[in-house]
């Protein structure tokens, strides 16, 4: 999964899908650090509202052009609809990030992006692969490679 990882890594034009209207929650925050490192993060909030006075969209759909890769930060209960949807976009890959709920939905969107040729990136926090990330993201990869789980 390290490949994909990086792979997803280096496209710079990210859809960041569940991003939230406070700017306190975690989506907000990947935003903020992924902006810092050069990325151009285009925020997908179902409310279409502008976001710190960026633009954001109500699906990843209305991106034009699409990006190829879209950070996923909603509930399971939305995950099938949400990959259906960059599917239909024109998404090459796509990272799901941790989020409470069912088990089955996420294989359920894991299967449909395998399914629809989509790389998948699936558990792992998108903060602790940026490089000079903030220290307790930087620690959780510390971690990760320790055990031998980098790149799971």
């Amino acid at each position: 999964m390290i490949e994909t990882i990086e792979h997803f890594l280096a496209e710079h034009r990210i859809a960041l899908i569940g991003a939230s209207r406070n700017p306190k929650h975690f989506s907000r925050l990947v935003m903020a650090d992924y902006q810092k490192h050069g990325y151009e993060i285009l925020p997908v909030n179902p409310n279409g509202l502008s976001l710190d006075s960026q633009q954001s969209w109500h699906s990843v759909g209305e991106i034009t052009p699409a990006p190829s890769a879209a950070l996923v930060m909603v509930s399971t209960s939305e995950l099938q609809k949400v990959v259906t949807e960059c599917v239909a976009a024109g998404v090459k890959m796509v990272w799901l990030v941790r989020s409470e709920g069912s088990v089955e939905a996420r294989k359920s969107a894991v299967e449909y992006c395998q399914a629809h040729h989509i790389a998948v990136i699936d558990a792992a926090c998108p903060m602790m692969y940026l490089k000079e990330t903030a220290l307790p993201h930087a620690i959780h990869g510390w971690i990760w490679k320790l055990v031998g789980m980098w790149g799971r």
